[in-house]
């Protein structure tokens, strides 16, 4: 008897990871003429969820990170654009002041490719949350030849 409960709290955790997220991502890099790309990530939120801003420290919850997988001769140049509904309050979750996004975001980040290759590649981690929950961070990836 135990084991049956065991394996249907073991397959409730399954179930409820396998959740549809709530945040659609869609990528795009775009060359210029001075050997740089132009690397974008758009995310739509649906409403009542927001994930949290780039810019929270390490101490409260996961902010949403992009991390390069930098081919030789690319560099990361200057610091990276976040466009979006923001909002700054105390999370009942957390229990601390934090920084969010929701609806419609857009991060971008210019990158100099002397290799001229174009390519882009890497992820971005982001937890996303209502009023209530947090579902566990996520990770998309993405690979990407400039336009």
């Amino acid at each position: 008897m135990r084991m049956i409960g065991c394996i249907m709290i073991c397959l409730s955790g399954s179930f409820s990871q396998a959740q549809r997220s709530p945040v659609s991502w869609s990528f795009e890099a775009v060359g210029d003429n001075n050997n740089g790309v132009n690397f974008v990530a758009k995310a739509t939120i649906e409403k009542g969820w927001y994930i949290y801003n780039l810019s929270n420290t390490a101490e409260g919850p996961i902010a949403t990170q992009v991390k390069f997988d930098l081919e030789e001769g690319q560099v990361v140049i200057k610091n990276i654009d976040v466009k979006g509904n923001s909002d700054i309050f105390l999370d009942p979750i957390y229990h601390r002041m934090v920084s969010t996004l929701k609806g419609f975001v857009q991060i971008s980040q210019n990158i100099t490719d002397a290799s001229r290759k174009g390519i882009v590649k890497g992820h971005i981690v982001y937890m996303a949350c209502d009023k209530s929950k947090c579902l566990p961070p996520a990770s998309i990836s993405f690979d990407l030849l400039a336009k």
